[in-house]
């Protein structure tokens, strides 16, 4: 899958609206969240921010029972369960082409962050996974 770099002039209530018509089983939206023992996936590398309102969610429980961490650890450089790790369009490529040798689940849980990863590819040059 090849991503064109293209620069739109996304303000925050056009992205919010994008973001609700995102539809999700297994991730949340931030506006959702209920405690904290989620991995957030925010969009570009915003350093010190966390529950970022255009992030997506997904809980410590289902990223375990998954085995998600595991498969990240495979494909991204430098991942880091319990910290931030950098995914860029290169890199979510090939998680994108690598789900599908793997389970069904991981390879539906990246087929359900590809929309939201297609819109953050739209402003941002990459995202950010906060763990645990």
């Amino acid at each position: 899958m090849i991503f064109k770099k293209k620069r739109m002039n996304i303000d925050k209530v056009t992205n919010s609206k994008i973001m609700n018509e995102i539809k999700v089983k297994c991730f949340i939206f931030e506006k959702d969240r209920v405690g904290t023992a989620y991995h957030e996936f925010q969009m570009g590398n915003k350093k010190n921010l966390f529950w970022d309102k255009d992030s997506i969610l997904l809980k410590e429980e289902l990223m375990e029972e998954t085995k998600l961490g595991n498969f990240f650890n495979k494909y991204i450089p430098n991942y880091d369960y319990f910290g931030p790790s950098i995914v860029t369009k290169d890199t979510w490529c090939k998680l994108l082409a690598e789900s599908k040798n793997e389970s069904w689940i991981i390879e539906n849980l990246i087929i359900e962050l590809t929309p939201w990863v297609k819109n953050c590819f739209l402003e941002y040059d990459c995202f950010t996974i906060l763990g645990i």
